[in-house]
């Protein structure tokens, strides 16, 4: 049915040219008119003309949803054909595939294929074309990408949309609408004077979180919390509660800026420095610049002293006499997570100051 269509396209593209060189003008008698006899014979010709042949993606056997391609791992999608093509005919149609973004994601092969075409042929019982994908992009982002896919009949390329799923994480900071929280946010009964979950409730309700944040992905704040009577609602390198994950990308903010990758430590030395600085304002870490937590915690967590001197948690004062440490959004180096002073020691900052917090995917 296609190659017939494609005969009489040209068919009618010689007539029309033989009529337009002629000198005789044309009698508009269909009985006597070429171009008006040619259009009766068959007025189908123009199927297809400028409209791609349209293929689906089909979910694998037994599959209920569509299959979502994972980053860094070889993933299959299954296309076939809108309208199968008639096993009573000779018909067949090769496709050429590739993808939108070809620095991003790659099809490595097309079953059955030396190269990235397939020819869907009822005699060879080919009406099925397997593709893999490989997902590499730079950002944290599970967006849509698309296959490009053009027909041997049409030469009109379609796009055939599939869905992705990141293992890079992403990162951004929670500012409280800009006002930021002094040094004592542990203080919270709601929380039981828990500095974690108060600043990673903090991060997953935050307002600043970028709209094009994987919508399943929760996040913990980048923070130190080793005060003597925490207990086990601890936080940090030496902590199962580390929010950094090992060897494993970071993004930061709407615009996906790379922060660093991890090594099996869950740290980066930042040797390299990071590419890009990531924005502008402080934020509480605690953190020293090799990721460690500090001794005295009342200069680095804000940790106030109780009645007869009984440490109380991290977090847990705004006075102006004790202070944490902070990172700087604006640094490119270990500055990011411990800003240093110019006597190279930290910059404490007194914890009657408001500070944000750095929120990570987890």
């Amino acid at each position: 049915m296609y190659r017939s269509h494609c005969i009489l396209s040209l068919i009618l593209f010689i007539l029309l040219t033989y009529s337009c060189n002629k000198a005789d003008s044309i009698d508009i008698d269909s009985s006597k008119s070429p171009i008006t006899g040619a259009i009766m014979i068959d007025p189908t010709i123009f199927f297809g003309v400028g409209t791609p042949i349209p293929l689906q993606i089909i979910n694998p056997p037994g599959a209920t949803a569509a299959t979502v391609v994972s980053e860094r791992n070889p993933s299959s999608l299954t296309l076939e054909l809108v309208t199968p093509l008639d096993p009573n005919t000779s018909d067949t149609i090769t496709f050429t595939f590739g993808t939108n973004d070809t620095s991003s994601v790659q099809i490595r092969s097309v079953a059955g294929s030396n190269d990235n075409t397939y020819t869907f042929d009822p005699a060879l019982q080919a009406s099925q074309a397997v593709l893999t994908l490989y997902l590499d992009d730079a950002d944290c982002i599970e967006q849509k990408y698309y296959i490009v896919a053009v027909d041997s009949v049409t030469n009109v390329p379609q796009q055939l949309a599939f869905s992705t799923r990141d293992l890079d994480k992403c990162a951004f900071v929670a500012t409280n609408d800009g006002k930021g929280w002094q040094g004592n946010f542990a203080i919270d009964g709601k929380l039981n004077d828990d500095a974690r979950g108060f600043a990673d409730n903090a991060c997953n309700s935050s307002s600043s979180k970028p709209s094009n944040f994987p919508v399943a992905s929760t996040y913990k704040a980048l923070l130190s919390v080793t005060g003597p009577s925490n207990g086990t609602k601890t936080r940090g390198i030496q902590y199962n509660d580390w929010p950094l994950l090992a060897n494993t990308s970071y993004y930061f903010g709407i615009h996906s800026k790379k922060m660093f990758t991890t090594d099996a430590g869950r740290i980066y030395d930042f040797n390299p420095e990071i590419s890009q600085t990531l924005s502008n304002g402080l934020v509480w870490t605690g953190l020293l610049p090799n990721w460690s937590d500090a001794t005295l915690k009342n200069f680095s967590e804000c940790n106030a002293l109780g009645p007869s001197g009984a440490p109380l948690t991290s977090w847990s004062s705004k006075l102006i006499t004790i202070s944490g440490i902070v990172g700087n959004l604006a640094a490119k180096d270990s500055n990011l997570i411990s800003k240093e002073a110019s006597s190279g020691l930290p910059d404490y900052n007194t914890c009657d100051k408001s500070r944000y917090f750095l929120c990570i995917a987890q």
